[in-house]
């Protein structure tokens, strides 16, 4: 049988019968890193003419392979995002902890400045008494008759025949309060409870406790923020005396 021999490209012989044109691996590499390009099928075994298809190396090209995965699966040099439910609890513990120490504290600082405008009202309040003393011979129970700008919301007078009092409304829980006894009252609500700074003047009819100052409170536990701003003002250990509905604690001096 006559073989006939034929001369390639690069001038080597083969049979006829297994030389075909094979692209290079290097021409199958450069198309395979290129997009699919649309064209118009064309030839044997191809889609109708007038169709359009994917066309890759003369056929249709294998199914592209996704870069999409299944929910929650990652390759190994992907980093994660989001946290874990371990974290997330180690995140609430922490908040915790310090909201246990931090709002107690806060609570304290606020009550301690609150206290002082207390403090502040009630002297206000005792000098202007005093210079009314001196001019009638009497304290007054009308705070709108003492000598004295205090930004009262609304004022509420008690008269009495033996003793008169009067209330002034100072806002945000605060008040404050004088009677013809010559006690001086100021009030401010530190964590829900009230903190009272009270004054005994000097010519008061109450003549077991003239010229004190006592920090008062109507909270009956004595770790309570309010009896703590009151045993740090006045440097005792322990109250001075326990009521039915509150604790006292007296100034030293």
């Amino acid at each position: 049988m006559r073989k006939e021999n034929v001369i390639n490209n690069k001038g080597l012989s083969s049979r006829k019968s297994v030389v075909r044109d094979l692209p290079s691996a290097k021409s199958l590499l450069n198309k395979e890193q290129q997009p699919y390009c649309m064209k118009q099928a064309e030839g044997p075994g191809q889609r109708p003419a007038g169709t359009t298809t994917f066309f890759n190396n003369g056929g249709f090209p294998p199914a592209p392979i996704s870069r999409m995965r299944p929910y929650g699966e990652y390759r190994d040099d992907e980093t994660r995002s989001g946290f874990t439910l371990i974290e997330l609890l180690v995140v609430v513990l922490i908040i915790g902890i310090l909201s246990a120490v931090a709002v107690p504290q806060y609570q304290k600082a606020v009550g301690k400045v609150r206290y002082t405008q207390a403090k502040i009202y009630a002297h206000a309040l005792a000098d202007a008494q005093r210079a009314y003393y001196l001019a009638n011979g009497t304290y007054s129970g009308d705070l709108e008759e003492l000598d004295v700008q205090l930004p009262w919301k609304s004022v509420t007078n008690h008269p009495g025949s033996t003793l008169s009092s009067s209330w002034g409304d100072l806002g945000n829980g605060a008040n404050c309060s004088i009677t013809t006894a010559g006690e001086v009252n100021c009030r401010v609500r530190v964590a829900g409870t009230q903190l009272i700074y009270a004054l005994i003047l000097e010519h008061s009819s109450y003549t077991d406790s003239i010229n004190t100052r006592t920090c008062a409170t109507y909270s009956m536990n004595e770790s309570s923020i309010q009896n703590q701003i009151c045993k740090a003002e006045t440097g005792l250990s322990t109250p001075t005396s326990t009521g039915v509905d509150a604790i006292n604690w007296v100034y030293p001096d």
